[in-house]
């Protein structure tokens, strides 16, 4: 399992950090994901690489902010996996 962080602006001076974990799987790679607001909220999530881009593949209940950010944390998984 590959662990990292990545801090992303979400709203004007708010920036979480988001919590990666790479978790392999029979249908394939996943990311479980983690962050908390400004108020100390737990939001958890996972990512599955579709058609070669990563989605949020549990959004229900989630935030607008962390929708507005998909892409982001997309780049920061192609990150990761160029490291």
């Amino acid at each position: 399992m590959q662990n990292f962080t990545k801090r992303i602006l979400v709203l004007q001076g708010f920036n979480p950090e988001f919590f990666f974990n790479r978790i392999y799987t029979v249908k394939g790679t996943i990311y479980h994901v983690s962050v908390l607001d400004k108020k100390r909220h737990t939001y958890i999530f996972n990512m599955e690489q579709r058609d070669s881009k990563w989605k949020i593949i549990n959004a229900a209940k989630f935030p607008g902010w962390i929708m507005n950010v998909e892409h982001e944390l997309e780049n920061a998984i192609f990150g990761s996996l160029t490291r």
